[in-house]
């Protein structure tokens, strides 16, 4: 619809700045958080970047796990060097979790905020520098980390029912409730070079409660019969508590519990939209 808008006003010899300026009005009309990606997906090929980023942060506030708009406003503010935009927009992607595929970006915002803390430093903008830091140490913060890692031809599925009765599993990925799980291919490093096979769950901002990880064995077997889980909770805090566990596959399913006694999620995505 954008495209299609601009290039009649192009085409018919329209100034950019009038044709940014219908572009923007459309923006009135968009109906989900997709036409305003695809809006700001637009301007930025345009070169309205400032516009573009603007619109991304609309989209991050009614879709808070839209990854899509932070790696597009990533892009955007590391061109225009702001360091306001260059806080949200590392912050954004550093607080989601990655595929394999896609780490780079978030290697690339670690890098990039850090070369901004740092320059900050060097004008003697020590309180913003500061502000910088703190931001982006909370971006990394996770509530709930759960790695499952095994040897073997075994295709094992991890499911997760979190306390609101939300099901993180294969077939829903991403919860309501904050949580993701990141399949083999997905977890952030690649079988090919450990020789493991993993799962992980994670939650950045999880509800405080009791939380039922079931592994499930689909088909094949598991070296040494067993498979191990790695349980960090609250990561990147002062009060970081990681935990392994030999879980024996002596059966197809095997059931256990994580308590977590205070997280920092008070409303389910769903919610607060």
């Amino acid at each position: 619809m954008y495209e299609s808008l601009a290039l009649a006003l192009e085409g018919a010899g329209r100034p950019r700045v009038e044709v940014e300026r219908a572009l923007l009005s459309a923006a009135d009309f968009a109906s989900t958080p997709i036409d305003l990606l695809s809006l700001a997906s637009y301007l930025a090929r345009l070169g309205s970047k400032k516009q573009s980023l603007s619109i991304c942060k609309q989209v991050a506030i009614l879709e808070p796990e839209c990854k899509e708009a932070y790696a597009l406003a990533f892009k955007l503010a590391a061109d225009l060097n702001d360091p306001d935009s260059l806080r949200w927009t590392c912050a954004g992607v550093l607080g989601h979790e990655w595929p394999l595929t896609q780490k780079d970006i978030a290697i690339r915002a670690a890098r990039l905020a850090k070369s901004t803390i740092e320059r900050l430093e060097s004008e003697g903008k020590k309180d913003s520098a500061d502000y910088f830091r703190r931001v982006i140490d909370n971006s990394l913060i996770r509530d709930i980390d759960l790695q499952l890692t095994w040897n073997g031809n075994a295709d094992i599925d991890l499911l997760v029912e979190e306390p609101p009765g939300t099901v993180c599993s294969l077939a829903s990925p991403r919860s309501t409730s904050g949580g993701i799980l990141l399949g083999d291919n997905q977890a952030g490093i690649s079988s090919e070079y450990d020789g493991f096979r993993r799962e992980r769950y994670v939650a950045a901002e999880a509800f405080p409660g009791t939380y039922k990880a079931l592994v499930r064995r689909i088909t094949g077997e598991v070296t040494a019969g067993v498979v191990t889980a790695e349980l960090t909770l609250y990561k990147g805090t002062p009060f970081e508590e990681t935990m392994k566990k030999q879980l024996p596959v002596v059966a197809d399913e095997m059931l256990f519990t994580i308590e977590l006694p205070s997280g920092r999620r008070r409303q389910r995505l769903d919610e607060a939209q």
